[in-house]
């Protein structure tokens, strides 16, 4: 685990001004994406270190992000190979190194693995298309190249084992609207 990065005080800060009532690249210069700020500023409304806070909250998404992965890992092959899976993850030194800090990269790999996690369940619930576009919209909104993930994802939603072309244009359709809402 890292002690102190420098970035984490530019988070922070940018989080403050809006928590204060600033807004995003109109009174305050701002080099990355705009969703972290958003989602960190909410820790102000807390007594005391909001710094302290943040670093407990990107460990607990972080650990979320384990249980996604488990979870997946689990139900496409064993228990067993989703304890490795899970253990891989939590112990990766990039994962512990990266991911403790207040940066992008905990809330991002989590809407990411939630936006995939939720394509696996198209065959049941058509909501889940809408709620992979939003997902993946908030990974974007927190770290920019996550954007990547967007063609990945129509690529799975168009080879899917959707028959009819109809129905997999109404799929990219309710995946792009959640997208747009997110």
């Amino acid at each position: 685990m890292r002690f102190v990065d420098a970035d984490e005080g530019y988070y922070l800060l940018a989080a403050r001004l809006i928590h204060d009532g600033e807004h995003l690249y109109k009174d305050f210069f701002y080099t990355q994406a705009p969703g972290l700020p958003y989602l960190y500023s909410v820790l102000f409304n807390l007594p005391g270190s909001a710094w302290l806070y943040a670093r407990i909250f990107a460990a607990c998404l972080n650990a979320v992000c384990g249980l996604v992965i488990y979870q997946q890992v689990r139900k496409t092959l064993s228990t067993r190979c989703a304890l490795w899976a899970a253990a891989l993850f939590f112990f990766s030194s990039w994962i512990l190194e990266w991911h403790s800090t207040i940066k992008t990269f905990a809330p991002a790999t989590l809407f990411a693995l939630g936006g995939f996690y939720s394509l696996q369940h198209v065959q049941k619930y058509r909501l889940a298309l809408f709620i992979s576009g939003v997902l993946l919209s908030f990974a974007v909104l927190m770290r920019s190249t996550y954007g990547v993930l967007i063609p990945c994802a129509l690529y799975e939603i168009l080879h899917t084992n959707i028959k009819k072309d109809e129905r997999k244009i109404v799929s990219v359709l309710f995946f792009l609207f959640g997208l747009t809402i997110g």
